[in-house]
């Protein structure tokens, strides 16, 4: 049997031959391929009548394909390319097989040898489907359940990694959660390390990066096996990415997202055992991995990946003025203007949009619609689906009446650490404190001071991103902070710890899929969760003061101070509320010593406040060198009515 390319090359009738030859013996090709055997007895019957024997004759030398060595008296019908040993030519039937490119070598080669060993000694799962396409071809009977019972070997073997990972001191499982990243909000930091330090290729996701050619169409005869094949690879991929929330809040796992292949990421968003906490983040997932692959899609892909969401189940926030800005960007298309709909002055340049707009397909007409269908009655939905029928797909998930599966349950809270350093703070009450400056000479203004969540400058919730600050007054006298960050009168006030939403970055016009979201988003929000600031013993300060300058050793708890955030309180996108006073700050707080107080901008600024002591006013909140703290997302009201009703 010789390989050879196809299609030929323009003046052959058979392309070149490619690799060694692989003689074999006629009874084991006639009981393993149907297919095989007719094409001896064509070349059989073809010599008998005195005809050329086979395509071509080589001389055959070497070993078979079970890799022995072979006597004169063995009856060799077909080796795997061209030889140009002539020693010894022996005319004997040649049997040459297609391949589309030299690289489809190694998988005939190892579905021959299928015939003699029964194994399949694939490595990866690319390996085993390029085996599983050459069997199918050749015809080669077993060889096809074979190999997919290897990718079910090299699929087990992941799961029970996962199960360890899951089960590793501080993993999310220990938690009583069913993913390994972040089904427990308080473990979550543990879980993404988890997905850090795993294998970044895992088989269920090489299965999904194979292209078209290597899989097996459907589950017609030869490969009954691959459709529970698939399903359980679907399975093992939902579980590795958990729910929306723990990919769009680890940076391994939206890493990894962002790379999936487009029917992986189908797979992902077709489950319903893959979890949210509201469709908004599943459509913000989305907008984030087509801020990366829109280039490499077409536009069927694209619209089918978008019909994946279920609209009907986004938050208003989402449904009055996400969706309906996507919307306008489809209508507009690739070479459309954000001109007047941006709203820009009469006579100003209108900006070109960018090439990443329009990646969502829909109308204006039918956004508006499906915001109407999300809040009618049983009653009015049915007689508007009825109306509709002949126009829209309502049969499309945008249309389901199943929202996802809840990942916000009271057993999985998601509890987000966040901290301050003292450097950070220092800097800040320095300029607060500065004559003359932002904070000082009787200003008004507000120095706000991000807090660092380990995932970013936030969490991701409800579609929008909640970034915890310190707002500290100018002045540092008593007093509140308003939500739009402006001291109370001319004196300043209590800092506070404050909790902001904010549009996702990838719908930033800078940086996003959307040109025109950042200046149109009109648009009020709400979250469940519990914004806490940890306190300390006064030990635990004079530790921070006396050992490593200001970076202080460990201190004991001292209780803590929490605002509880209800569904009901509304918050506009893009504003900063939700204010917890720190009631716990000593007499005039943020008072510096005097090597802050004179320190210089930058490095030698922020030098100053690593050697100083804590400022004054501030050693309840500081422990180890850093004001810490908690971000907690709870249940919605509706999940927990679900949940107590079971």
């Amino acid at each position: 049997m010789e390989a050879f390319l196809s299609p030929a090359a323009a003046a052959e009738e058979l392309g070149p031959v490619v690799g060694p030859p692989l003689p074999a013996h006629r009874g084991v090709l006639r009981s393993c391929s149907k297919r095989l055997a007719q094409q001896l007895a064509q070349l059989e019957e073809g010599g008998a009548q005195g005809q050329r024997p086979a395509i071509a004759t080589t001389a055959h030398d070497g070993a078979d394909a079970t890799g022995s060595a072979r006597g004169s008296d063995s009856a060799p019908v077909f080796g795997l390319g061209a030889t140009t040993n002539t020693a010894a030519v022996v005319a004997k039937p040649v049997l040459r097989v297609p391949l589309g490119s030299e690289a489809e070598l190694p998988g005939a080669l190892a579905a021959i040898r299928f015939a003699y060993t029964g194994e399949v000694a694939a490595a990866s799962v690319r390996e085993a489907l390029e085996v599983h396409k050459q069997a199918t071809l050749l015809g080669i009977e077993g060889c096809g359940a074979v190999c997919c019972d290897r990718i079910r070997s090299l699929l087990i073997r992941a799961s029970v990694a996962m199960q360890r990972a899951r089960c590793a001191p501080g993993c999310a499982a220990a938690a009583g959660t069913t993913s390994p990243h972040g089904g427990s909000g308080r473990n979550i930091g543990a879980a993404a390390a988890a997905a850090a330090a795993s294998p970044p290729h895992q088989p269920f996701l090489q299965l999904f990066e194979c292209p078209d050619l290597l899989w097996p169409a459907g589950n017609s005869a030869g490969h009954p096996g691959f459709a529970a094949l698939l399903k359980f690879a679907r399975q093992l991929l939902v579980a590795w990415f958990g729910d929306a929330l723990a990919v769009l809040n680890s940076p391994e796992l939206r890493g990894q997202m962002v790379q999936l292949p487009p029917r992986a990421l189908e797979a992902l968003l077709e489950s319903d055992d893959f979890g949210t906490d509201t469709e908004s983040s599943v459509l913000l997932l989305v907008a984030e991995w087509m801020a990366v692959n829109r280039c490499r899609t077409d536009a069927a892909t694209r619209e089918r990946l978008c019909r994946q969401v279920r609209l009907t189940h986004l938050s208003r926030a989402y449904l009055t003025s996400i969706l309906p800005l996507l919307a306008a960007d489809s209508e507009a298309g690739p070479n459309g203007t954000t001109g007047a709909a941006a709203g820009c002055a009469a006579g100003a340049a209108t900006p070109r949009r960018r090439s990443g707009v329009g990646w969502f397909p829909i109308t204006i007409a039918e956004a508006a619609l499906i915001a109407g269908l999300a809040s009618a009655s049983p009653e009015e939905r049915s007689a508007l689906e009825s109306l509709i029928g002949d126009t829209y797909d309502i049969n499309s998930p945008w249309y389901g009446s199943q929202p996802r599966l809840q990942c916000l349950v009271a057993a999985r809270e998601r509890v987000f650490g966040w901290h301050v350093t003292l450097t950070a703070l220092t800097a800040a009450l320095a300029v607060v404190q500065e004559p003359g400056g932002e904070g000082g000479g009787g200003g008004d203004r507000t120095t706000w001071v991000d807090c660092s969540t380990g995932f970013g400058a936030g969490a991701f919730a409800n579609g929008f991103l909640w970034k915890p600050q310190l707002a500290i007054p100018a002045g540092g006298s008593r007093g509140d902070v308003n939500a739009s960050g402006d001291g109370g009168g001319g004196g300043g006030g209590t800092p506070c710890l404050v909790l902001g939403c904010h549009l996702p970055r990838v719908f930033d016009s800078a940086s996003g899929s959307s040109a025109l979201l950042s200046r149109r988003v009109s648009a009020v929000t709400s979250i469940n969760a519990r914004l806490t600031v940890h306190r300390w013993a006064a030990a635990s300060a004079v530790s921070s003061a006396a050992s490593a300058g200001s970076s202080g050793g460990g201190g004991a708890r001292d209780g803590a101070e929490e605002v509880t955030l209800s569904e009901d309180e509304f918050l506009a996108v893009g504003d900063t509320g939700y204010g917890l006073p720190l009631n716990a700050l000593g007499p005039s707080p943020g008072t510096s010593s005097p090597a802050m107080a004179t320190a210089a901008g930058g490095a030698q600024q922020a030098a100053a406040a690593a050697a100083a002591p804590p400022p004054v006013g501030w050693s309840a909140y500081l422990n180890d060198g850093r004001v810490t703290g908690e971000l907690v997302l709870l249940p919605h009201r509706a999940a927990e009515a679900a949940e107590g009703g079971h």
